[in-house]
């Protein structure tokens, strides 16, 4: 029989963390670009590219260009300082560089940044708290228009596509329309009695549409400033898609995006985003919008489809499970009504509403992945179907329970029993008829003392195993009849899960310890101790090994048979309550959610990690016989060389004794950068026995006789070899020139001496012969 595979090694492939909490947003090619906790963090896909920060000095507001292949970013800080950032794409990285820090001459904070392109200028308006509008050439460098608008906060500003004109809107209904060839005020557009959210410029009629707070849409003629059309609209607007023809829009209205035909007016199509719309902007042909609930959202300019979600703050996450034929989606449940549905291939994620409170729980269908149930605070379970396209729609509805359901599960061969079980120690089995789209409650047990907390189905479905907060698992078999109650833990029993292969059964307790059940005599076997909190969720790779999760944030991998941890996964900061698995083209997939919000990938790579160990050591085996040869040879240089490649210090400190100081010369000037910072680390040890110091100083001088003080400064360890050279150095020359002192004494004494019978001569230079 061969010995089984054990997974020991587990990489984070993915980690979607919290990039939105609220506040400024923007999308430019492809990358977002969010304001959190005063950094500004630059993300795509999901993903966490770079992270502005200033310490003491938060960011406030932000806005970007895309120019000739160059990004730029302008960042306005609390200190009034705005600092100008270029960005240009190194492979699939953007790498921000700062190009200019400027101060800003508002009285205020800066509320809001436009950029803009003119005759070949960059310009940058920056509106304030203070009721004023100011423009900055970035191209010169220099500050060039100061428009006031008495007082108030700008909520948006837009410049004219082809004439030197300004528009500012501001948060009491304020309009103005700012010539920047005279700097004076060309119009004040009088209309709206709210903030302005939305402004239009239709350049080849001279017009202009605005849209604000107020819940109009005004139409302005800007040959004279005067008011053509109002149009009411359905709510207040937050913002205004300009669309390719010229009198259409689409405006962001409380919870929808309407496309709307101004010159008629009617509306064309409206989409439902399912939370307040909080900003919009456009990046191109697609529309981006933030919403109340911190999700971001992306559809067409035109057709108004649904493109991606980018979830800007998961909260805390609470339930986890892989769906779909081949386990394509990741069904997330988190503190909120809306379940979070990730294409694992791109991790695209959708938002799916039907509860109206937050999900606790879910399970997928053994015998069919594409139906899962879920249950949540609302006391209801619900049966989903994912179809094709990838969207899950709600089949059918179930209530019965008291309090909220704290776990759900298929049988594995029937499709249409469910087990709920929930806070109000109830185990309930559901009959679910979907040509009828009912779902009724067949029999309901009081299972436990205390709230339950968890349950599963045996791979056969002969038994059902519940676990409560009264420190019992207890056994039903698939009618809820009772088979047995496990006693053992010492505290609640938050997990539990059947093996796959044997007739056993592993459960997660708040003591800490994950206990392994027989289930032909229904004794405990194995305990597996080690998780310093409690177990919150665990789940088996295989026969033999189990993968857990804790309050602590730790997820260990467990080898049942020895009962030990093979690894520990430590990237998660809080609590993990959830974690899955799948098996993806024979490679392991873990996904572990927190409630930090933290959602991580991880991939099995121990056959990865076992081939780069045995191809070290085997170019550890090389190396050394090479550098035996290179000794052998009497060829010192490249032998140091290749010593300090395999990083053996000590060989190097003996080769380096036996070198002249020219010898020793050639071989550093050989080395790479990367090499010299390895040797000046070595060097500062040696330094600090006088044995050794010898050789250290020959390195040292060598090194500051050839290389400037600029290049050894991009070393990455220079401070620390620094620091550690200069003492132990300064102890030598004190030692030596003692040693030079003294020697010179004994000269004078020597000459100075006399012995009976010895006669004793001067040369010219005054030197004694005997």
């Amino acid at each position: 029989m061969s010995k089984p595979k054990l997974l020991s090694d587990f990489d984070a492939q993915k980690t979607i963390t919290a990039v939105y909490t609220g506040g400024h947003v923007e999308w430019r090619n492809g990358l977002l670009f969010t304001g959190l906790n005063g950094d500004i963090n630059i993300t795509k896909d999901g993903s966490l590219l770079h992270k502005l920060t200033e310490e003491e000095d938060p960011a406030l507001m932000f806005t970007t260009f895309f120019h000739e292949d160059v990004l730029t970013l302008i960042v306005a800080h609390k200190s009034s300082l705005l600092r100008q950032y270029a960005m240009q794409q190194d492979k699939e990285d953007w790498k921000p560089e700062v190009v200019k820090t400027f101060r800003s001459i508002h009285t205020g904070p800066i509320a809001l940044m436009k950029i803009h392109l003119l005759e070949g200028s960059k310009l940058l308006a920056t509106g304030g708290t203070d009721g004023t509008v100011k423009i900055w050439d970035l191209e010169h460098k220099y500050y060039t228009h100061n428009f006031k608008a008495g007082s108030g906060v700008c909520s948006i500003i837009e410049f004219h596509p082809t004439k030197f004109l300004v528009f500012g809107g501001f948060m009491m209904g304020q309009l103005f329309c700012w010539d920047m060839k005279t700097s004076s005020q060309l119009y004040k557009l009088d209309g709206h009695f709210n903030g302005v959210t939305g402004i239009k410029v239709l350049a080849e009629k001279d017009e202009l549409i605005s849209a604000g707070r107020d819940k109009v849409v005004i139409i302005w003629n800007l040959k004279n400033g005067e008011k053509l059309k109002t149009i009411p609209a359905s709510g207040a607007v937050e913002g205004l898609y300009g669309s390719k023809q010229d009198m259409q829009v689409v405006l962001a209205v409380e919870d929808k995006l309407i496309h709307w035909d101004l010159a008629v007016p009617k509306q064309i199509k409206v989409l439902n985003l399912g939370s307040v719309i909080t900003k919009l902007q456009s990046d191109g042909d697609v529309i981006h919008c933030a919403t109340v609930d911190q999700n971001l959202v992306s559809v067409s300019g035109e057709k108004l489809k649904h493109l991606n979600t980018v979830v800007g703050n998961n909260d805390e996450i609470l339930c986890l499970t892989f769906i779909g034929q081949d386990n394509s989606h990741l069904l997330v449940g988190c503190n909120s009504t809306a379940l979070r549905l990730y294409k694992v291939e791109d991790y695209s994620c959708k938002l799916v509403y039907g509860h109206t409170d937050t999900v606790m729980c879910m399970s997928a269908c053994a015998s069919d992945k594409t139906l899962i149930a879920t249950g949540g605070k609302d006391r209801t379970v619900k049966i989903w179907k994912l179809d094709d396209k990838g969207s899950l729609k709600c089949l059918v509805t179930g209530s019965g329970h008291s309090d909220p359901i704290q776990g759900v599960t298929f049988l594995n061969t029937l499709n249409n029993r469910v087990i709920t079980v929930a806070k109000d120690t109830t185990v309930k089995s559901w009959n679910v008829d979907y040509e009828k789209e009912q779902m009724s409650s067949i029999r309901t047990e009081i299972g436990h003392e205390k709230e339950i907390n968890c349950c599963c189905v045996s791979p056969g479905d002969e038994m059902i195993a519940t676990g409560s907060q009264d420190k019992l698992c207890k056994l039903w078999d698939k009618d809820l009849n009772l088979i047995s109650a496990l006693r053992g833990h010492k505290r609640g029993i938050w997990c539990a899960q059947f093996s796959p292969q044997d007739q056993l059964l592993a459960t997660g307790s708040a003591d800490a310890v994950i206990k392994i059940w027989n289930l032909g005599d229904y004794a405990c076997v194995k305990q597996l101790e080690g998780q310093e909190c409690s177990v919150l969720s665990l789940s088996w790779i295989s026969g033999h090994q189990i993968v857990s999760s804790g309050s602590d944030g730790l997820i260990k991998v467990w080898w049942v048979t020895k009962q030990e941890a093979l690894t520990t996964l430590d990237s998660h900061t809080d609590k993990v309550w959830s974690l899955v698995t799948r098996v993806e083209d024979g490679e392991l997939e873990i996904a572990s959610g927190s409630a930090a919000g933290e959602l991580i990938f991880w991939k099995d790579v121990t056959d990865l990690t076992k081939a780069k160990k045995q191809e070290e050591i085997d170019n550890l085996t090389l190396g050394q016989q090479k550098l035996a040869n290179l000794i052998a040879a009497k060829l010192y240089s490249e032998a140091l060389k290749t010593a300090l490649r395999l990083s053996q210090p000590f060989t190097a400190l003996k080769l380096l004794k036996k070198l002249s100081y020219e010898e020793v010369n050639d071989a550093v000037m050989d080395l790479n950068m990367v090499e010299i910072d390895q040797l000046l680390g070595y060097s500062v040890k040696w330094n600090s026995n006088s044995k050794h110091s010898e050789a250290a100083q020959t390195v040292l001088h060598v090194i500051l006789t050839n290389y400037v003080p600029d290049e050894l400064m991009k070393l990455s360890g220079c401070r620390g070899w620094v620091e550690g050279l200069l003492p132990y150095t300064e102890k030598h020359f004190y030692r030596l020139s003692r040693l030079q002192m003294k020697c010179k004494f004994l000269v004078f004494l020597r000459a100075n001496m006399k012995s009976t019978g010895m006669q004793v001569e001067y040369t010219s230079q005054g030197e004694e012969e005997e």
